[in-house]
This record gives C-alpha cells, sequence and structure tokens, in this order.
C-alpha cells in the first residue's frame, strides 16, 4: 500500500487547484521511463483514489499502485517537492 502524509495531501490539492481545467480533473500518478510523474487526468473504473473535502485529488491504477507498495509520498522540506520514500 502507498502511505501518503498529511503534507502530502496538502501539497497535491494545491497543485491540483493551479492545473486543473475542470471540476472532474484530478492527478494521477504514472511511471515512465524517467520515473513516477504526476498527470492531470480524469477517474478511471477500478482507480484507487484519494478524496478531501468531497474533491478527487489522486487516482492511480492497481498495477501502478503495486510498484509503489510498502512506499511513502511525503513532501521533502528542503525543496518543498513530492517525493516518494
Amino acid at each position: 500500500m502507498l502511505k501518503i502524509t498529511n503534507n502530502a495531501i496538502k501539497r497535491l490539492s494545491a497543485t491540483l487547484r493551479e492545473v486543473a481545467e475542470t471540476p472532474s480533473d484530478c492527478l494521477r500518478i504514472v511511471v515512465t521511463d524517467d520515473g513516477p510523474e504526476l498527470i492531470v487526468d480524469q477517474e478511471r473504473p477500478d482507480d484507487h483514489t484519494l478524496e478531501r473535502n468531497e474533491r478527487l485529488l489522486l487516482v492511480i491504477d492497481a498495477e501502478t499502485l503495486e510498484f509503489f507498495d510498502g512506499r511513502v509520498l511525503e513532501v521533502d522540506e528542503a525543496t518543498s517537492l513530492l517525493v516518494l520514500s
């Protein structure tokens, strides 16, 4: 299971407010050749979701979620960036 810290949830919320173009937009974690990335997307059937304050923040498909099993999404205090540990 991917764990997400409260600070990371706050950062995700702020990021989504900056990039969302429609109310149904959310962030999705994907794995590319360069590593994990966040993209703007829509919820799909069978996605795992994270909601806060009645707003869908983050989605991740089951296959990608397995890749992050046991990891923590958090904010690096030095850079204020989201990082996986």
